[in-house]
C-alpha cells in the first residue's frame, strides 16, 4: 500500500516518525503514544487510523513488525493491526515524506544515531497537517483535542464541540489549555437557558391554572 492509501477522507491520522534500533527517545515516544490514545473513547482503526514511519532506511521489516507488536501490546485494546501499520522505505522515499509533513532528521556518525525531534503529528482525515505535539508525554487530553480538532467535524457530538470550542492550542507551551472567556461565555449560556427554563416552566403552569379557574368560573363552582 502507498502512504496516500491511508487517508480515506473520513478519519484524521496519527502520524510518528521514528527508527526502532533508537536506544531510547523513540521507543519513549511510541509507548506514551500508545498510552494517550489507548485512554481515548475512541478506537483506533474505527474513529482514526495510525502510522508510524522508520527513518532509518536500513531498518529490517522483521524489527519493524516486533516494534509494531509490542506497542499495540501497549495499547492493550482489541483493535485490527492494520490500524497501526509500522512503514519501511528507501531513504529517498522516507526524506520526501519527512520534508511534507515538517520533520527534520540527521544522521550523526560519530554516535551512530539519527537525530531528531520528539513529536506526535496529527492530520486531517484528507492528509493536511492540523497539530504537531511535541515532547516524551502524550496525555489522553491533548491527543483527544487534536484528533477532534483534525476530524474537520466529522462523527463529533454538540458535547465534543463545546469542549473543541473551550480549549486552545499554546504553541509556546506545547498543550492544549482552557479558554476562560470561553469557559465563561458557554457557562453564561447555560446559566441563560436555565433561567428560560424556569420562566416557561412558569409560564406554563399559569396558563394551566388560568385555564382551570376558568373551568370552574364556567361551572358555577
Amino acid at each position: 500500500m502507498k502512504l496516500g492509501d491511508y487517508f480515506d477522507g473520513k478519519r484524521p491520522v496519527v502520524l510518528t516518525f521514528a527508527y526502532h534500533t533508537c536506544p531510547v527517545l523513540c521507543g519513549m515516544v511510541l509507548n506514551n503514544e500508545a498510552q494517550g490514545l489507548k485512554d481515548l473513547q475512541w478506537t483506533l482503526g474505527k474513529e482514526y487510523q495510525a502510522v508510524t514511519i522508520s527513518i532509518d532506511p536500513e531498518e529490517t521489516i522483521e524489527k519493524t513488525a516486533a516494534k509494531r507488536n509490542s506497542i499495540l501490546i501497549e495499547y492493550s485494546r482489541p483493535v485490527d493491526p492494520a490500524s497501526w501499520p509500522f512503514l519501511t522505505g528507501d531513504a529517498k522515499s522516507i526524506a520526501a515524506v519527512a520534508n511534507a509533513a515538517g520533520f527534520e532528521y540527521q544522521y550523526d556518525e560519530r554516535q551512530k544515531q539519527w537525530g531528531h525531534p520528539s513529536v506526535v503529528m496529527v492530520l486531517t482525515p484528507d492528509g493536511r497537517m492540523a497539530r504537531y505535539l511535541y515532547g516524551i508525554e502524550f496525555p489522553m487530553n491533548d491527543l483527544r483535542l487534536a484528533l477532534l480538532e483534525a476530524s474537520q467535524g466529522r462523527s463529533i457530538g454538540t458535547v465534543e464541540q463545546i469542549i473543541l470550542y473551550c480549549y486552545h492550542y499554546d504553541p509556546q507551551g506545547g498543550k492544549y489549555v482552557l479558554v476562560a472567556n470561553r469557559v465563561m461565555q458557554i457557562g453564561a449560556g447555560g446559566v441563560a437557558l436555565v433561567l428560560f427554563g424556569i420562566l416557561a416552566a412558569v409560564w406554563v403552569r399559569e396558563i394551566r391554572r388560568s385555564r382551570k379557574n376558568k373551568n370552574l368560573e364556567a361551572q358555577g363552582v
